[in-house]
């Protein structure tokens, strides 16, 4: 497991978030639309969350040494969730 190696996600259809976090304070949201290009850097943990009509997929690609300490997210869970809200998307903190 190294945490230094990067992640690429490229948006292959739909449309969404990556949400990226560094376990504690900051929380990066990137827009994903077909063939938007996203560079993971080791510390974040990601989830991405589909914001379209139609199924969000995408391509991942990794060194085979690439991991993450996953154990924040277990004891806190993502720090923010997104809604739609009549067609607009919403960023809610869950801890406040």
């Amino acid at each position: 497991l190294d945490r230094n190696q990067p992640e690429f996600y490229l948006c292959a259809a739909g449309e969404g978030y990556l949400i990226k976090w560094d376990g504690q304070d900051e929380v990066i949201l990137e827009r994903m639309t077909r063939g938007s290009l996203h560079w993971i850097e080791g510390k974040y943990a990601h989830r991405m969350v589909n914001t379209g009509k139609t199924t969000l997929r995408s391509l991942a690609c990794w060194p085979k040494s690439a991991g993450h300490d996953y154990k924040a997210i277990e004891d806190q869970g993502f720090p923010v969730r997104l809604f739609d809200d009549n067609g607009e998307v919403k960023v809610v903190p869950v801890h406040d």
